[in-house]
Parts: structure tokens; C-alpha cells; sequence
């Protein structure tokens, strides 16, 4: 965890030279350095969403036992991005991601209220 605290820090500053790539290189690939934020939180949410609908929860209980199951694993990363400042990417992604999940998830379980 002491690396991705290290990684986020100089980040901010320079994200080529810590991704150890060309700045041209780098601004090829990612429009900001919030497209990267992005890009990580969006990866988080669907590994999340993947992984949820492989355990497959029978109601809306479970999918809330099963959320809470799952984020500790990642509660120090979504820390250290609650302690840059850049919360608001993980609520503005996940406003984004969950609504969909939701909607899937009722299709396939229409009788759960």
C-alpha cells in the first residue's frame, strides 16, 4: 500500500515520469491525469459489478451483505483517493456504474421489490 501512496502523490505532480513513460506517450493514451483517476476508479466499480453478478445474490440483502463482503479488500486504495482530495471521482463513477448494475440486476430478479 506504501507504493500506490507513493504513486499517487508524485501522480499529482508528474504522471509520466512516475509511469516511467514519455510525457508524450502518456498524454497520448490519457487526455488528464483525471482521466487516469477515472479510468482506475471505473475499473474498480466493474471488477465490483463483474464480481457480484458471479456470486449472483437472490435479493437486494444479499447484494448489500455482498458490497460490504467485497470493499475491504480495497478500502485502502479508496482511502488514500478519499485523503487526495478526489473523492468526489468515486461517487461521480460509481452514480454512474450503479444505477446500470441495479437495472440489470432487477431484469434478472423482477420479483424481488
Amino acid at each position: 500500500m506504501p507504493q500506490f501512496a507513493s504513486y499517487l502523490s508524485s501522480f499529482q505532480t508528474d504522471p509520466s515520469n512516475q509511469a516511467h513513460i514519455s510525457r508524450r506517450t502518456f498524454y497520448r493514451n490519457f487526455k488528464s491525469k483525471d482521466d487516469v483517476i477515472n479510468q482506475y476508479v471505473i475499473s474498480l466499480l466493474k471488477k465490483y459489478t463483474d464480481w457480484i453478478l458471479q456470486v449472483n445474490p437472490q435479493t437486494y440483502k444479499e447484494v448489500i451483505d455482498d458490497f460490504f463482503t467485497y470493499w475491504p479488500a480495497h478500502s485502502a486504495k479508496l482511502a488514500l483517493l478519499v485523503k487526495a482530495g478526489l473523492s468526489y471521482k468515486i461517487l461521480d463513477n460509481a452514480n454512474q456504474t450503479m444505477p446500470v448494475f441495479f437495472r440489470r440486476f432487477h431484469l434478472r430478479h423482477p420479483s424481488v421489490a
